[in-house]
Formats: structure tokens, sequence, C-alpha cells
């Protein structure tokens, strides 16, 4: 990667240069390896919505990795990349509502962000099967009738309505 054309296009504001850079500041990638430096730019490009960026920020404040371990902190930014239609972040998301980390355990809503996530071919059958074992087959249906809306609703929002 040329670091010094994205370090150029990040500090003009580049949302995927952002991205980039902060991934190279992750790996050490033709700049010193530097977590706090690569949240530094994930973080400009993720209030600009990238949603890789989001889903990056999420991982650091879940691991603790430049950053204190932060389980709120995760799932706000997986937040901002699953209502965004990220199958990724629906997974991690849900997964943290299945275990109460960061937000309020809560199968329902567990169960609602695994069911997107697998709906979009995400791996998450295991997991949504064991936190699906608390709902009611009547809840687990319900869930599954707003999952489709949703993302019906994602894709009009994503198309402009065509």
């Amino acid at each position: 990667m040329r670091t010094d054309l994205v370090m150029k296009l990040a500090e003009q504001g580049d949302m995927m240069a952002q991205y980039q850079l902060g991934l190279a500041y992750a790996k050490g990638d033709g700049v010193p390896h530097n977590f706090e430096s690569a949240m530094a730019w994930w973080l400009k490009a993720a209030e600009k919505g990238n949603i890789s960026a989001q889903v990056q920020l999420g991982i650091l404040y879940a691991k603790g990795e430049g950053v204190s371990q932060d389980y709120e902190e995760a799932a706000k930014w997986y937040r901002k990349a699953a209502e965004q239609g990220d199958p990724s972040s629906q997974n991690l998301l849900g997964v943290l509502y299945s275990l109460g980390k960061g937000v309020p355990y809560d199968c329902v809503k567990s169960y609602f962000w695994l069911t997107l996530a697998s709906t979009q071919k995400h791996d998450v059958i295991a997991v949504r099967d064991v936190v699906g074992s608390d709902l009611t087959s009547a809840q687990r249906e319900e869930i599954e009738a707003r999952c489709a809306t949703w993302l019906k609703e994602l894709d009009a929002k994503n198309t402009g309505g065509k």
C-alpha cells in the first residue's frame, strides 16, 4: 500500500482512506503497528458512516486493544454497522445481547440480530438456536417476520425505493 498517498487522502477527509490507514496501523503495514492510531483513523471514518470502521472500533473495544475494554462502546459501534445491514456486526451485537455484555441481557433482541445475520448467510445458526430455545415458537415467528420487514425496509432505503 502507498501509505504516503493514503495518508494524504485520509488527512483530506477521505473516508475510505481513513479506514485503510486505520487498517495499516492495526497491521503495521507501511506504518508502525499502533492500535491507538488505528482507532483514531477508524473513528474518523466510522463517524462518517463507514461500516468496516464501525465494526473495527467495536472489535477494539470488545477486546480492549488500544483502549480500555468497554462492551458498551463495542455494542454502540456494532449497532451502527448492524443498522446499516452488516451481518457480521448483527451477529456480534446479537452475541452481546445473549451474554448481557455492554447491553442488558435480552434473548428477544439477541434472536432478532442473530436472525438478521443468518438471513444474510452469516454462520450464526448454532448461537441463534441456543438463544431461540428461550423463546416460544410464537415469539420466534414474530421476530423472524420483523426481520423480514426490516430487511425489506433496508433494501428500499439502500435502493431509493426502486
